[in-house]
Order: C-alpha cells, then structure tokens, then sequence
C-alpha cells in the first residue's frame, strides 16, 4: 500500500492463491461442520505464508538467514528428542507391537508435535538444508557445526522409527546430492552396491523395521492397505467436489462407510489421496500442476547456476527438502498436523523466492550491460 514494494503475480502464485481458494471452499461446502471451517481458515492462514515470503524477501541474504534457522532450530528440536528420546509412551497405533514390542521401537520419539510421523517429516524437511549449509559454509568451523547438526537431525529421524521418514530423507539425500553435483553419483552406486555389507553393521531393530515396508505383515502396513482400499471407494463417489477438509469429515463418511473394514482412522495416510478427497478432483489436479511448476523453476536455476554458488546450493536444499516430504506424503497425510504443513509452505517459499530473486539479478545485469554510455549519463 505504501508503494515499498511491488507484488507480482506469476501462474504459480495464481495457482497457489487458486488452491487456497479450494481448502476455502472445502470448509465452507462440507459434511464437517464448524470444525471443517476451523481447519481451513487454519490451512489458508498458514498458506499466506507463502505469499508473505515471496513478496517480502526481494534480496538473497534474508533468505540465506531464514534457511540457517530453520536447521538451527530442527538441530535444537533434534537434540531435545534425543536426549528426552528414552521413555516415551508409545500409542499402539504407531506400531505392531507382536513384531516391536520388546525392540527399541517402543520408545519412539514424537516431541512438540505429539507424532513420531509428524517429527519425521518436519525433520525430514530440515535435513537437506542442513546438507546445503554444510555445502556452502566456507570456514572450516561452520561447516563442523553444520556437520553436527545435520548429525542430531539424522539421528533423531531414526528414533522417530517412521518407515516413512526414513524412505523421505533416504530420496532427499540423493537428490541433493545429484542436484549439488551429479558426479556424485557415484557415492549413490557405491552405497547402493554395498548394501548387503551394510546390514551387517546397522542394528537389527532398524533393519526389522525397514524391511517391514515392503510386506503385508505388519499390522500398520496392512491398515494401511486397509484404509486406501475404503478410501478409493469413498473417493469414487466423491471424486469431483470431494468431501470437504478436517478430520471431522473424514471421520463422518469413513465410519458411515459400508465397506469400512473396521479399520479406525482420522485420515487417510496417503497426502495425495487425502487431497482427493477433500478438494476433489481439481484440487489434486492444481496441487500436482504447482508442483510441476515448483519443479520446473528449481531446476531451471539449478541447471543454470554457478556450480559453486550459495542460492543455486541452497535451491538444491529447498527442492530436495520438498521432494523428500512428498515421498513420505506416499505414506502418510503429511499436512495432518499444522505446523508440518506451515514448514512445507515455507521451504517452498523460500526456495521459490530464491529462484524469483535469482531472474531479477539476471535481469537488472542484463539490463546494465545492454546500456550505452549515453544510456548511463542519461540515468545518472
């Protein structure tokens, strides 16, 4: 209003601004009631989020400063979990205690956001800018410290014992890698071939777990299965305007479900389904297209970057970081709890307005250097 800046609309704005729309109207038009208005006002609230970022931070170095205390405070939440990480009381919901019951399992950490799933994936999002920052300090001392906090970080997402996470920060870490330096491919095959050679020295309380994603037989895995398949019926029925958001909806057309397999869920532990079925399908469809879009802009300015500079590094990070949630999104509703959903839009924001600062430069030196001699005696 004060003429201090200049809010410019790009088609991933208009769309990001679309899907808030559609969270709007999925609390509005709704079988969840005052609860389901409640959540979206919470979920458009926090998405302005974005807006509020890409608009405000027109330079690098506040960008810089905010990615450095998004991993300061994972490492603080990280440290805290795992020294509190002993005697945690486990929900028998988190895990099949036939197979963990007497394993480490049991004393799984979930800290200020009350769900080991939750804290995986808010972790899972800090750690690839950990790896940037460690990528882009150039004192020895600031990369050690870096290197440390990415430690605690890591650390702390195996004690989450979320399968999810574990595969989300597994598809982060080479990605950033690859994006940082596709010579680093290399690392990717090694550590792949020598896979059986690592077993040997992991814990057999993480190699149960991890092995378990790929089979029916754990309990959560097959509830898993159990939901979808109750789910994608339900969507089938409301494929087009969805059902609306929060978990009151849900719970009102799953538990009157014909075909509920008496299977107690609040979600649907599958972020791309859950959006299914709440926005229907254009909300799935804008979704998909922003992260095209998203994919599009980060890659662009990866491809065209200066290998050894800070932004292109630390848009490798932010993509790496998006990525990496989207992957456990596969498992999991990963905007179920508020914050995660807050930290998602903000990486992404940040990563975004990093590409848009990145044009800019580009095109105030394209500018400079197109102008004459006269052109500069004019403008001074």
């Amino acid at each position: 209003i004060r003429g201090k800046r200049v809010v410019k609309f790009e088609l991933i704005d208009v769309l990001i601004l679309s899907f808030g729309a559609l969270i709007l109207c999925g609390g509005i038009f709704s079988v969840g009631g005052e609860q389901s208005l409640h959540s979206a006002a919470v979920y458009c609230a926090f998405l302005l989020v974005y807006f509020l970022i890409v608009n405000m931070y027109i330079g690098k170095a506040p960008l810089y400063r905010a990615f450095k205390v998004l991993v300061i405070t994972a490492a603080i939440v990280s440290a805290i979990g795992i020294l509190r990480g002993r005697g945690t009381e486990v929900n028998e919901a988190w895990a099949d205690m036939e197979i963990f019951g007497n394993t480490a399992i049991a004393e799984r950490v979930s800290m200020f956001l009350g769900n080991p799933n939750m804290l995986g994936i808010y972790l899972i999002i800090a750690f690839p800018i950990a790896l940037g920052q460690i990528a882009v300090s150039r004192k020895i001392v600031s990369k050690i410290v870096y290197l440390i906090f990415a430690g605690l970080i890591m650390t702390c997402i195996v004690m989450t014992w979320s399968r999810g996470a574990w595969l989300g920060v597994i598809v982060a870490t080479i990605a950033f890698l690859l994006l940082y330096d596709f010579k680093n491919i290399w690392i990717v095959l090694v550590s792949g071939l020598t896979l059986p050679l690592w077993q040997r020295f992991l814990p057999a309380d993480i190699l149960t777990r991890f092995t378990t994603i790929f089979t029916r037989g754990d309990s959560s895995i097959k509830m898993r299965f159990d939901i979808w398949e109750t789910v994608g019926e339900i969507i089938g029925e409301n494929w087009l305007t969805g059902i609306g958001v929060g978990e009151t909806a849900f719970k009102n057309v799953y538990d009157s479900s014909q075909t509920i397999l008496a299977r107690m869920a609040v979600h649907s532990h599958n972020l791309y389904l859950q959006i299914l079925l709440d926005l229907g399908i254009i909300g799935i469809v804008v979704f998909a297209v922003i992260m095209l879009m998203f994919g599009q802009k980060s890659l662009i300015e990866i491809k065209h970057g200066n290998k050894t500079s800070k932004s292109r590094t630390m848009t490798a990070a932010g993509f790496s970081a998006i990525i990496g949630a989207c992957v456990a999104g596969c498992t999991d509703y990963i905007w179920y709890n508020y914050r995660v959903f807050l930290m998602f839009w903000i990486v992404f924001a940040l990563t975004v307005a990093l590409s848009k600062a990145n044009v800019r430069e580009r095109e105030s030196t394209r500018i400079i250097s197109n102008m004459t001699s006269a052109d500069l005696e004019i403008s001074r």
